[in-house]
């Protein structure tokens, strides 16, 4: 039921075929006569707004309720309360709106009834207009109403389309920095792309490497090649600690080995499964031969 009535309001909205059997069942004297009827109460219900607003509030609901006026002449004019129960319950609603003997002369005679009642009256006057308006409007102008619907969504969905892309290739960037690193094997080549380039960490020592990510992201696995410094072959990681990130907030560690040498290394796969990561640390906790370090590390 929730699902037609939706369905039902969408297609009103952009077909305007509702609109349209009531702008030809209404003769055109009458629908200049709504019209005309419909922008005077706009004019007056604009009109109190801005009195109200300036501290005006007496004279603010004395034209209020003109206004309202204005909107049951118009639908007078229309005559529908035979087929729309919920319009005439509002008119019905307006005419009892206003009581001239209850409104206030002076603006410190206004009380909270009285801002609530034109709080109200505007909210009925509003809906009455909105439920009249496609009676006083010609099939020209349905038409153009319908055109400028259908370009305005079209436009929507295309800016939503490009932001979407746009956020899509927002660039994935890695900021790296190491505890320490060997002259000429910089931090910054764990994350270049190329299994060739290495960082090494000095000889015999331990240390880490770090990954700054933005923005942060869902990181399900992390993709290893371990370091074995051609042509010399003499330093790699054995064992590592991987701390995944959160903000401040450590949420995994997971801990692992290159067990054995390799000249040639073939890439491995960590299993991380976090959310919103921002920080990757790398830990070497022991090493082959001279020291130990890392080809390339990257999230998947």
């Amino acid at each position: 039921m929730i699902r037609s009535r939706a369905l039902t309001a969408v297609s009103e909205f952009f077909f305007l075929r509702g609109a349209r059997s009531v702008v030809a069942s209404t003769p055109v004297a009458k629908r200049e006569a709504i019209g005309r009827a419909l922008r005077l109460s706009r004019q007056r219900s604009t009109a109190a707004s801005s009195l109200w607003s300036a501290g005006h509030q007496a004279e603010a609901l004395r034209l209020l309720s003109q206004a309202v006026e204005d909107a049951i002449v118009a639908s007078r004019e229309h005559d529908p309360a035979a087929s729309d129960a919920d319009l005439s319950a509002l008119l019905a609603e307006a005419e009892a709106l206003f009581d001239e003997a209850a409104l206030p002369a002076l603006d410190a005679d206004v009380a909270p009834a009285h801002a609530e009642l034109f709080r109200r009256a505007a909210q009925v006057r509003n809906e009455i207009d909105r439920r009249l308006a496609p009676a006083s409007r010609t099939l020209n102008e349905l038409t153009w109403m319908a055109v400028l619907r259908w370009l305005t969504a079209g436009a929507l969905l295309a800016l939503s389309v490009v932001a979407l892309y746009l956020v899509s290739r927002t660039p994935k960037t890695a900021v790296v920095r190491a505890s320490a690193e060997l002259a000429g094997f910089p931090a910054a080549n764990v994350a270049d792309g190329q299994d060739a380039t290495e960082w090494l960490l000095p000889n015999g020592g331990l240390g880490w490497i770090e990954l700054q990510l933005a923005p942060s992201r869902d990181v399900r696995e992390l993709r290893l090649v371990n370091a074995h410094n051609p042509p010399y072959n003499d330093r790699a990681t054995k064992s590592y600690r991987i701390e995944i990130y959160s903000g401040e907030r450590r949420v995994k560690s997971v801990q692992g080995a290159f067990p054995r040498f390799s000249t040639s290394p073939e890439p491995r796969t960590v299993a991380i499964g976090a959310s919103n990561v921002d920080r990757i640390r790398f830990q070497v906790l022991s090493f082959h031969l001279a020291g130990g370090g890392l080809a390339e590390i990257s999230d998947e």
